[in-house]
């Protein structure tokens, strides 16, 4: 998770995602998962040319498939995968009944004092699935 955000692993790392760089200024470069450049602006603070560029992408596409190139991401759904295999489908079906889990997981950056990154829903009405090879699904949830 460290690698995707781009911070130093540490016990507050992610603590430190709000706050911004010493002189108050963004980096030219946007940050690799996408997500975290909108939750920057939801905090409010000036963003970058190209940081703006990524979230105003029409084509929502192109920005998910160069996420989807970048191997901090293709790490973490590694990891997610193997700890939705190892721990939630045991934990949800110690039966051996099948379990549907959301893939890709959804991820929220939300930043400190501001709007809220979604409005009000209920996970429980949305089909998910999983798709990777291990995996089990049912249509249930725990």
């Amino acid at each position: 998770m460290a690698a995707l955000l781009e911070v130093v692993p540490s016990d507050d790392a992610l603590s430190a995602l709000h706050v911004l760089p010493a002189d108050g200024v963004l980096p030219e470069t946007p940050p690799l998962f996408y997500k975290l450049a909108r939750s920057h602006v939801d905090a409010g603070h000036k963003l970058p040319k190209r940081w703006r560029r990524q979230i105003a992408a029409r084509d929502r596409t192109k920005v998910i498939r160069k996420l989807y190139a970048q191997p901090e991401w293709l790490v973490f759904l590694a990891a997610f995968e193997e700890f939705v295999s190892r721990v939630i489908i045991p934990m949800c079906s110690p039966s051996g009944e099948e379990v549907m889990v959301q893939h890709p997981p959804t991820l929220r950056i939300i930043m400190p004092g501001r709007k809220p990154s979604i409005t009000m829903h209920v996970d429980s009405v949305r089909t998910y699935v999983l798709t990777f090879k291990d995996s089990r699904s049912e249509r249930h949830w725990c």
